[in-house]
């Protein structure tokens, strides 16, 4: 089995679009994240939730992706789905925490 370079955009691109439901979206929403492109961070994380719904870190990119758009309530809805499927993901609750002070 081949090993995928995880910060080749492209090569991500072309495996994310063979399978939607491919666990490495979160990581090609977040190299969209970094690289400020929110639409398609978005995009990417939203359609691979339809469908890997129980995939948390694809709710934590997205939550960010909210939080980078100024969709504060978007984003805490989502960090509240993520923490009821797995409850101990730290960065969520941290990012929780920071999101309710602001709200």
């Amino acid at each position: 089995m081949n090993e995928m370079n995880l910060e080749n955009q492209q090569a991500l691109e072309r495996e994310f679009a063979k399978n939607f439901a491919s666990p490495i979206f979160p990581i090609l929403g977040e190299l969209y994240l970094k690289n400020k492109d929110y639409i398609r961070a978005e995009k990417v994380c939203t359609i691979g939730l339809k469908h890997d719904p129980e995939n948390i870190n694809g709710y934590y990119i997205l939550a960010k992706v909210h939080l980078y758009n100024n969709q504060l309530s978007n984003a805490e809805k989502l960090l509240i789905i993520l923490l009821k499927k797995h409850p101990l993901h730290i960065n969520a609750l941290r990012l929780l925490i920071e999101l309710q002070e602001q709200l």
